[in-house]
C-alpha cells in the first residue's frame, strides 16, 4: 500500500498493482498532490439513497428535498461539460477506502456504522465528505458522498442547520474531482456555514461563483456545442533574493468590476497557474500566506490580458509592502468570522473588519471593485478586547453591482495594504436570499 495526494486539501489511500494504481480520496482531509481527478465520460450516473429521500430525523419535515438534489445538479450541469444521470437505491453506505468501491456513486444519509466510520475524528466538524475512487491517470470511477447523520439540513434556512441545497453543491463539486478554493462566499471554499451566521440565512453556496465556473471548465470545458470557452495564465512571483521566497497564494480580479475569477496557492518557487479563465483584462494580486506577521506583504502584482484558447504570462518581483494593519475577520450584525458576508445590490450595511493595529486614525478601507463605497466619516474603532482589534464602517453598493466575490482592504499611510479576497459575495436574483 502506497500513499498518493489529492490537492483538494484530501488525502488518498492508493493500492499499487501490476497493471493500474488506484486509490480513493477524502474530501475532508488535508493533503495534496499533482493529480487531476476528472470523470472520463457522459453522463455521470450517482444514485440517491432512499436514506436521503424518505423522511429521516436529519432533515426539517416539509424540506424540498428533491428539488434540492435537482438544482445541485442543474447548477453544474449549466456550466459546463457535464452531464448528470440521477437513480433511487436503496444502497445506504460508502464504499470503503481502497483500490475499488462497488461501482455505484452514492448520495447517502443513513446513520451506519460504515458512514459514521467515515468521517473519523471530522465527524461533529463537517456537515458532509465524498470519497473518490480512480486510477492511476486520476480517471473517476466512482464517487460517494456522505450527509453527516450527526448534523441537521433543511431548505427553508432554519436557524442552526445546514442548507442542504448549498452542502449537495460543494460535494457534486468534488465528486466532479474539484479542490477547495480558498475564496469564501464561493461554493468550493472549504467553510459551509450553518444558517444563522451574521443572523442571515446561508444559501451564497447554492449559486456558483465565478471561479466555481472557472474550477469546472479547467477540467472538463465548456459546454458541448460552445467552442470558445477559455484561456491560461501562468503567473511567477519571486524575490529578489531566492533564499527569502515567501509563501502565499495569488488571485486574480475582472479589471472592470473587482469580481474574484480564479485564486491557488503558489508553490514554492513563487508559480500558479490558472485555466478556465474567461476572455478578458484581469488584476492579480499576491497575498501573504503568513497574515497575523507577514513575511513581504500583500500586494497587487499587475494586469494581464487573457484570450480563448491562449496562455498568457505574468512575471513580477514581490517587494516588501507588509503593513502593520492586518485583515482576518470579517462580519456583519457583530459578528465575526472568515466568511463572506452576503450583500443585496443597492443596499447599504455596517461591515467589520477584525485583525490587527485597526486603528481609523491610521487606515483608510476600501474595495477593490468600483460597485462599492466606504463611506469614510462611518469607520470607527470597536472594543472586541485586548487581542483583536476591530472597526465597523457604513459599505455602500450600486443598484447594478454584479453578481460575484469581492474583496476589501485596508491601507496605511505609506500606501502598504492587507487585503480580504473574498470578503463580499453578492447573489444572483435567483438565489432565496434576495426574497
Amino acid at each position: 500500500m502506497r500513499n498518493l495526494f489529492r490537492n483538494l486539501f484530501v488525502i488518498i489511500l492508493a493500492a499499487a498493482m501490476p497493471w493500474q494504481a488506484v486509490g480513493s480520496t477524502d474530501s475532508f482531509d488535508h493533503a495534496k498532490t499533482a493529480l487531476r481527478l476528472q470523470w472520463p465520460r457522459n453522463p455521470i450516473r450517482i444514485a440517491i439513497s432512499d436514506s436521503l429521500t424518505r423522511d429521516n430525523l436529519n432533515i426539517k419535515v416539509g424540506s424540498d428535498i428533491d428539488g434540492a438534489i435537482g438544482r445541485s445538479i442543474a447548477a453544474w450541469e449549466s456550466v459546463g461539460n457535464i452531464r448528470f444521470e440521477r437513480a433511487s437505491s436503496p444502497r445506504s453506505n460508502v464504499s470503503p477506502a481502497g483500490a475499488s468501491g462497488d461501482g455505484v456513486s452514492l448520495v447517502t444519509i443513513a446513520p451506519t456504522a460504515e458512514n459514521v466510520l467515515f468521517f473519523g475524528n471530522q465527524l461533529l466538524d463537517v456537515p458532509a465528505a465524498t470519497r473518490i475512487f480512480f486510477d492511476r491517470n486520476g480517471v473517476i470511477t466512482e464517487a460517494d458522498i456522505v450527509l453527516s447523520p450527526f448534523h441537521q439540513f433543511s431548505t427553508d434556512g432554519t436557524f442552526g442547520t445546514f442548507d442542504l441545497e448549498t452542502v449537495l453543491v460543494h460535494e457534486l463539486g468534488h465528486l466532479l474531482g474539484l479542490e477547495h478554493s480558498m475564496i469564501s462566499g464561493t461554493a468550493m471554499h472549504e467553510n459551509v456555514p450553518k444558517n444563522g451566521l451574521y443572523s442571515m440565512a446561508s444559501f451564497a453556496g447554492r449559486s456558483l461563483a465565478d471561479l466555481d465556473r472557472a474550477l469546472l471548465l479547467e477540467t472538463y470545458g465548456p459546454m458541448a456545442g460552445e467552442e470558445l470557452c477559455c484561456g491560461e495564465l501562468e503567473v511567477r512571483a519571486t524575490t529578489a533574493r531566492s533564499r527569502l521566497q515567501p509563501t502565499g497564494s495569488i488571485w486574480l480580479e475582472e479589471a472592470e468590476t473587482g469580481r474574484i475569477f480564479a485564486a491557488r496557492n503558489a508553490d514554492s518557487s513563487g508559480y500558479a497557474n490558472f485555466g478556465g479563465l474567461a476572455e478578458g483584462s484581469y488584476k492579480a494580486f499576491w497575498r501573504d500566506a503568513q497574515i497575523a506577521k507577514p513575511q513581504i506583504g500583500d500586494q497587487f502584482l499587475g494586469d494581464v490580458s487573457i484570450d480563448n484558447d491562449e496562455r498568457a504570462i505574468l512575471r513580477r518581483s514581490l517587494k516588501r509592502s507588509d503593513t502593520a494593519a492586518q485583515l482576518q475577520f470579517v462580519g456583519l450584525n457583530g459578528q465575526l468570522s472568515k466568511v463572506a458576508v452576503g450583500l443585496n445590490p443597492g443596499r447599504t450595511v455596517t461591515l467589520y473588519l477584525g485583525g490587527r493595529n485597526l486603528d481609523p486614525r491610521a487606515i483608510i478601507v476600501g474595495a477593490t471593485s468600483p460597485f462599492f463605497n466606504v463611506v469614510k466619516e462611518s469607520l470607527r474603532a470597536l472594543d472586541y478586547g485586548d487581542r483583536l482589534s476591530v472597526v465597523s464602517f457604513e459599505l455602500e453598493s450600486t443598484a447594478d453591482t454584479l453578481p460575484g466575490t469581492y474583496s476589501i482592504y485596508v491601507e496605511d499611510r505609506s500606501g502598504a495594504r492587507s487585503y480580504f479576497p473574498g470578503a463580499i459575495v453578492v447573489l444572483p436574483a435567483s438565489n432565496p436570499l434576495q426574497k
